[in-house]
């Protein structure tokens, strides 16, 4: 049976600092996916909390542009059709330094993190 979910800004709600649309897991009988995936958008000028867990990710721009600053020294600018992927435990920061909202699928696995210690 196919399930269709649709991306859709008015689905979303305030977290981490952006508007964000839990895709996957979703709610019901289903059995859990392998992994997870949201829906995010940042108002121009706006910017994520930062971000720390012991996921794979994955970051695919769907609309607008932006920038992924990971562990305070690397920036990598982003935009509509690019797709990034971010190393397990690295701080990480998504900014909207244009002038239209970015809009960004986010993918990671497993969808539980594995227990770690964050670096201080």
């Amino acid at each position: 049976m196919i399930t269709r979910l649709r991306v859709d800004l008015a689905s979303a709600t305030p977290e981490f600092g952006l508007f964000c649309q839990r895709i996957l897991p979703w709610s019901g009988d289903a059995p859990e996916p392998p992994f997870g995936a949201m829906a995010l958008w940042v108002e121009p000028g706006g910017r994520s909390g930062v971000d720390y867990h012991t996921q794979e990710e994955i970051i695919l721009g769907l609309s607008g542009s932006g920038i992924v600053h990971m562990d305070g020294h690397e920036d990598e600018p982003f935009s509509a059709g690019d797709m990034l992927v971010l190393p397990p435990r690295h701080r990480h920061v998504v900014s909207n330094p244009g002038s239209e909202r970015l809009a960004f699928l986010d993918l990671y696995w497993p969808v539980h993190e594995i227990p770690d210690e964050e670096p201080s």
